[in-house]
């Protein structure tokens, strides 16, 4: 989720980010439960690695295999800084 604290977007997550290899299985999951769509999107870079969204909407029943997997840029704001750098910060609780 991007918050935005003092005029500038700061990306609040509700848990550490996690390498590819690691969502892998999490991923595959997502493939199979329903949804029509899944949209990845380049969020920004964190110490020099692309940090990736993924948004879903509610299920809909879409038999596996035919969930349409969709890839989108950086929001404007981050397209604005020099690497896309983004500031990752703990969610507040």
């Amino acid at each position: 989720m991007i918050a935005h604290e003092g005029g500038r977007p700061t990306l609040v997550t509700p848990a550490p980010p996690q390498p590819a290899t690691e969502y892998a299985a999490r991923f595959g999951e997502l493939l199979h439960a329903g949804y029509p769509w899944i949209n990845l999107h380049g969020a920004g870079v964190v110490d020099g690695r692309l940090l990736v969204g993924v948004d879903f909407p509610q299920p809909a029943g879409v038999p596996a295999g035919r969930t349409s997997v969709n890839l989108s840029g950086p929001t404007r704001a981050v397209q604005a800084r020099d690497g896309w750098a983004i500031g990752v910060e703990p969610a507040s609780r």
